[in-house]
């Protein structure tokens, strides 16, 4: 039997930089039960997040997530999941620089 534990899979700056590494990737089958996002900017700001399966090249943007515009602090998935395979890559992305604070939290099945 499986059984899940939760875990923290992302915490840190989204950046809009060319340079930043915004991404992780899960090592077991996860599912992500919460997606929290804080902008600390005066204006909106867009964030979009894609999903790359293992093995594969591209990604597959999220609907829900895909150029949301983000005022103040709001949980980005409340009731929503989002289920990974093991090796699935996440990548985050703003359309602005270091402003978008954001936390991730998953089931990962063991």
């Amino acid at each position: 039997m499986m059984v899940g534990v939760t875990r923290r899979l992302f915490q840190g700056v989204v950046s809009g930089n060319a340079g930043a590494t915004n991404t992780f990737t899960v090592s077991v089958k996860t599912t992500i039960r919460g997606i929290w996002l804080n902008n600390r900017s005066a204006a909106s700001v867009e964030f979009s997040m894609a999903v790359v399966p293992n093995g594969q090249t591209k990604g597959v943007q999220h609907e829900l997530l895909s150029a949301m515009e983000v005022v103040g602090k709001i949980p980005a998935i409340d009731g929503d999941v989002l289920n990974l395979e093991a090796g699935d890559t996440v990548h985050l992305w703003c359309n602005t620089a270091n402003v978008l604070n954001c936390y991730i939290s998953g089931m990962e099945m063991e």
